[in-house]
């Protein structure tokens, strides 16, 4: 008599456990990259097929959000090292390395001091502005208000004017 530990599983359960194992390398590959086309590469799995099991695993939904998060880190924390720490760019002479510049990421910092201060944060409203756009106001409320009448009051007019 054989032992049925060792018999092959049926086939229902044997894709059950390759999705698993193919998600949870979606997974890995995801949390190191933030990316998901990468991430479906990797793991051999097809993007529609990915967004399909997020949608109808409330599970996997959640560990695809916290592989997301894991990588914003991962990102947070280059972006934090490339601003304070810096690093060193060769110099070249001649076509010769003759030494190094130490350098640090303006931009980063700034971004970093926004996300952390609310005292650096910009007040922006998104209006939109004709369909695909973004027109961005960096004032308050009460401008960005005012700033949608005058784009509606101008499609009004082209509207009219049969534009």
């Amino acid at each position: 008599m054989t032992d049925q530990r060792f018999q092959t599983p049926p086939r229902a359960y044997a894709s059950s456990f390759m999705a698993d194992a193919l998600r949870r390398i979606f997974l890995k590959t995801l949390a190191e990259t933030g990316s998901v086309k990468f991430a479906v590469k990797i793991a051999g799995l097809h993007k529609s097929s990915i967004y399909e099991a997020r949608q109808k695993n409330l599970a996997f939904k959640q560990a695809w959000a916290e592989a997301l998060q894991v990588a914003a880190g991962t990102l947070e924390d280059e972006a934090r090292r490339r601003a304070v720490d810096g690093w060193e760019e060769p110099v070249y002479w001649d076509g010769k390395l003759v030494g190094t510049i130490h350098r640090h990421s303006d931009r980063l910092l700034e971004m970093l001091v926004c996300g952390y201060s609310e005292r650096f944060r910009v007040d922006r409203q998104e209006i939109a502005n004709a369909p695909g756009q973004q027109l961005a106001v960096e004032t308050g409320s009460i401008q960005a208000a005012q700033r949608i009448a005058v784009v509606l009051q101008e499609g009004l007019r082209a509207v009219r004017d049969g534009r």
